[in-house]
């Protein structure tokens, strides 16, 4: 099987679509023209002179996408695709890339423009794979509304969020809601946060205090699901397929904390099922 790597603007498009998704919220009115027009020129000459802060033109160019609701940017995109994209598709191009798509080449568009410019334009040439800047995402799975001594019910949704890369900060109108259809929906207080892919840890399955106590816990596996760009996603799916089990905890715990770094999962502290109950005071670590 061959690689087959295509570049977008100026190659397999007759224009740039980050540059033209800029002048199209300008002329709906979403942004200033003369002030976009000087940033925009200002990273431009820092890009020619290698001095580009990455960071600070990601914040420049994905602002529109996390000041305005989800519902709000899908519409657009697709008069976007209509009146922008389109118009720029090269016939040579659509032919150049159904050839090694016909060949049984493995193809992918690569782009340095935000994926959401450019994920409805590799699907319009059919290109399964995209390396594009992705926007960020924050997730909250599972927890509970509040903290009860006992008969703890959990939550049964997800919520997703954009960041913005630059200040870190939630940058999303509302959040959005995803009900979970796992038929165990008795979760612990526990909740995750990650960027690009979600593990979700479940908790405890039934919990009471008094004499004596009584702590059932559930299968402590990870699951791994990828998140679904919130602009794009329908019906409010937020999470994919699950992907992989990878790993149980060593120590039964609820109320843990979790995060990801690098190729690591580390989870920490939490009540664990010890004798006595109590806090656990561990730290574990889990190769992905």
């Amino acid at each position: 099987m061959k690689l087959t790597l295509f570049d977008l603007d100026n190659t397999l498009l007759a224009g740039d679509s980050d540059y033209e998704w800029g002048q199209f919220l300008i002329e709906r009115g979403v942004l200033s023209r003369a002030d976009y027009e000087a940033q925009n020129a200002r990273f431009f000459e820092q890009y020619k002179a290698g001095t580009l802060d990455i960071h600070e033109y990601l914040g420049f160019a994905l602002g529109p996408l996390a000041a305005h609701a989800p519902e709000e940017l899908a519409r657009w995109h697709d008069d976007f695709m209509r009146e922008r994209v389109r118009p720029m598709l090269l016939p040579r191009a659509l032919e150049l890339v159904a050839r090694h798509l016909a060949a049984g080449d493995l193809c992918a568009i690569v782009t340095a423009t935000n994926s959401f410019v450019t994920a409805p334009i590799a699907r319009e040439f059919g290109v399964p794979h995209l390396v594009a800047t992705e926007p960020v995402y924050v997730v909250a799975v599972f927890g509970d509304d509040v903290f009860a001594a006992s008969n703890n019910q959990g939550r049964d949704d997800f919520e997703a969020c954009l960041v913005d890369a630059v200040t870190g900060h939630l940058a999303c109108s509302q959040w959005q809601v995803q009900g979970d259809t796992d038929p165990q929906q008795t979760f612990g207080m526990d909740a995750v946060l990650y960027f690009s892919y979600l593990y979700p840890f479940y908790g405890v399955n039934r919990e009471t205090t008094g004499a004596p106590t009584t702590r059932t816990f559930l299968s402590s596996a990870i699951g791994r699901f990828p998140v679904l760009d919130l602009v794009t996603a329908t019906m409010n799916l937020i999470l994919g397929n699950r992907q992989s089990a990878s790993t149980s905890f060593e120590l039964n715990r609820s109320y843990y904390q979790m995060t990801r770094l690098m190729a690591y999962v580390f989870v920490i502290g939490g009540w664990g099922d010890t004798s006595p109950p109590g806090p656990t005071g561990t730290v574990e670590r889990h190769i992905q």
